[in-house]
Formats: structure tokens, sequence, C-alpha cells
């Protein structure tokens, strides 16, 4: 039992790489895009980043990128991207670093994209979205 509380402890601090930001910002956009819900688009997401978690761990725990966390931090996006100022509401600076690459560098980001669907964690191939 404490294994597992410890296990959850450490899934759930753990830091976001700059691989998530990218899928969770490509996700933000498809909703911005309107071309699928933000309902489907964060449950997407939680399913891409717990199956890539599960792939490099072998294991993770449920609190993991679940979809109350995704729904919080495609906020934080929002905040990133200058879409959205929520007062006092502040995001990670990988993220606002994410958004300046999609903003000021994109075939960067498009690469980094690119490499995620390689991989198998397309968004857009997930939601039904033909490119």
């Amino acid at each position: 039992m404490a294994e597992q509380s410890q296990n959850d402890t450490e899934h759930r601090l753990a830091k976001w790489d700059s691989e998530e930001a990218a899928l969770l910002l490509q996700g933000y956009l498809i909703v911005k895009a309107g071309w699928a819900s933000r309902t489907d688009v964060i449950a997407a997401i939680s399913r891409l980043l717990r199956q890539r978690a599960f792939d490099r761990n072998g294991s993770v725990s449920e609190k993991f990128r679940n979809v109350n966390g995704i729904e919080m931090q495609m906020g934080s996006m929002a905040v990133a991207t200058g879409d959205r100022n929520y007062g006092k509401w502040t995001c990670s600076e990988l993220f606002r670093q994410t958004a300046s690459m999609y903003q000021k560098n994109y075939p960067q980001y498009a690469a980094l994209i690119s490499k995620l669907r390689r991989e198998g964690y397309d968004i857009e191939k997930e939601l039904g979205i033909v490119q």
C-alpha cells in the first residue's frame, strides 16, 4: 500500500517534458480550430500521455496525466499562448517555451509533433481527424 501511494505521488508530481507539452499544445490548437470538442481532446491527450508513460516505465498510476489534470493544464496552455488571461493564473516556463516555439520556430515544433506521431502518439489519429 505504501509503495502504491509513493508511486501515485511520484507520477502526480512528475514534471512535464517538452514532448508532453507539445502534445498538449497540439490538442489545444485542435480545440481552438474547432476540429474536436474540448472534452474529446482532453480525454485523448490523457490516453496518449498515460500510454507514453506506460511504454517508458511499464506502469502508470491512476492519477498520472488524468483527465482532471489535463483539463487544468489546458487552461495553463491558453495562458502560455496569450489567448487567455486568468488573472493570477500562471503557466510553466516549459509551456511558454512550447507556445513560443510554435509561434516563432514552427519547423522545430512540427518536427517534435512528427516525432511523436512516428512513436505512435498521434492526437489527430486518436481523434479521427484526417490530416
